[in-house]
């Protein structure tokens, strides 16, 4: 009897200067899970300004290239808020998958989706040519046609997706299912209690940092009584801002620049403060529980960060194009309260195990082949 093939995951997921790093990131913890579980996982990329297909290929993944879109805005018709951000229609881009997919060995089992800019319409155009559909999302702000649908933020309504993903649709929400890299989840194993001491600090604004937030963050360090203090500044290969990031770095006696980092697991850990964004790292800091001061960097991030800060887990300064230095500078004062660092870092570290790649790698199905029992039932 022929061995049965391993069930081939097919990632649809973009990358760029405008789009960020955070979509990737996550579905490539989720594709390192499902491949220990013998599955086989291809990605498939529009080529973009900024894109990640060669640390993808270097990850040992097999990337399917789309071209190069024209980088016209969206049409006016397009009921979706993040459209341009594909660079092209919906329905070319569907197509377009489609074709690539043709040439795969075999039919996908999975097709999952991780991009603001598809909604049911693209999923609908997929569906006669792959097994299931994981949507990732999670704005809540468009319809789906996906088997699960999975929110793994900490805002809104349990039911939010309910009216937005039809029935027999299941959806995975909350952090208990966000897709954090394993690294964090062996650190946080090893962590010692943390306690409120603040020793060393870490900042890192995302991938891109399109904004330049930590310019500014950096010059309020600077500024403040905490100048000396070890910092670690990380930064992505694509950041626009890179060259000014490291001339503020060398202007701080302890300070080191790190550039494309391939996981923070170690930095976030060794931490007893993190100075951020919002977006895929939050989910990170909250995992080796470190305590941050945050921003957010993209209004899809208010809602989460604003609901994190209501519960005592984050420290929020608000829209970053709106906090200032002297707002950094007067939130820098945490530092010296041990109390309420313990407290925040207790409390997010109750919303993430490191575990949500293992539920939604059993939610999909796919079984490690050496046959143990899943981790956490869903």
């Amino acid at each position: 009897m022929m061995p049965e093939a391993a069930p081939l995951v097919v990632m649809r997921v973009d990358a760029s200067t405008r789009i960020g790093t955070g979509h990737v990131t996550r579905c490539l913890t989720l594709a390192d899970e499902l491949a220990e579980r013998g599955a086989t996982v291809e990605f498939v990329c529009r080529t973009m300004a900024g894109d990640l297909t060669e640390m993808i290929g270097d990850r040992g993944y097999q990337v399917r290239r789309l071209p190069q879109g024209s980088g016209a805005p969206a049409s006016a018709t397009d009921r979706t808020a993040h459209a341009a951000w594909l660079e092209t229609d919906w329905r070319t881009d569907a197509e377009q998958t489609v074709a690539t997919l043709a040439s795969a060995a075999q039919r996908p089992a999975w097709l999952v989706v991780d991009h603001y800019a598809l909604d049911v319409r693209w999923e609908v155009h997929l569906r006669p040519v792959v097994g299931r559909i994981l949507a990732i999302d999670d704005l809540a702000d468009r319809p789906h046609a996906a088997d699960i649908l999975l929110d793994q933020n900490y805002a809104g309504t349990d039911d939010r997706y309910t009216k937005l993903v039809p029935e027999p649709g299941r959806i995975l929400q909350g952090p208990r299912f966000a897709l954090v890299d394993g690294a964090y989840r062996d650190a946080r194993a090893n962590l010692a209690p943390r306690v409120g001491r603040c020793a060393r600090w870490i900042l890192f604004f995302g991938g891109v940092d399109l904004t330049n937030e930590s310019v500014r963050a950096l010059t309020a360090v600077a500024r403040s009584r905490w100048r000396t203090m070890p910092l670690d500044v990380v930064v992505g290969a694509g950041n626009p801002h890179r060259d000014a990031v490291a001339d503020a770095v060398l202007r701080l006696p302890r300070a080191t620049l790190h550039v494309q980092v391939p996981n923070l697991a170690g930095l976030f850990a060794a931490s007893d403060l993190a100075i951020g964004a919002g977006g895929t790292a939050i989910w990170e800091r909250c995992c080796v529980g470190v305590p941050s001061v945050l921003v957010a960097t993209a209004v899809n991030q208010v809602p989460t960060l604003e609901a994190l800060a209501a519960d005592g887990c984050v420290a929020y300064l608000g829209p970053g194009d709106r906090v200032t230095v002297d707002d950094y500078l007067l939130a820098f004062g945490i530092a010296g309260d041990r109390p309420r660092l313990a407290e925040l870092s207790r409390r997010c570290m109750m919303l993430v195990d490191g575990r949500g790649a293992d539920r939604v790698a059993d939610a999909m199905g796919i079984v490690d082949p050496a046959g143990a029992e899943t981790v956490t039932p869903v």
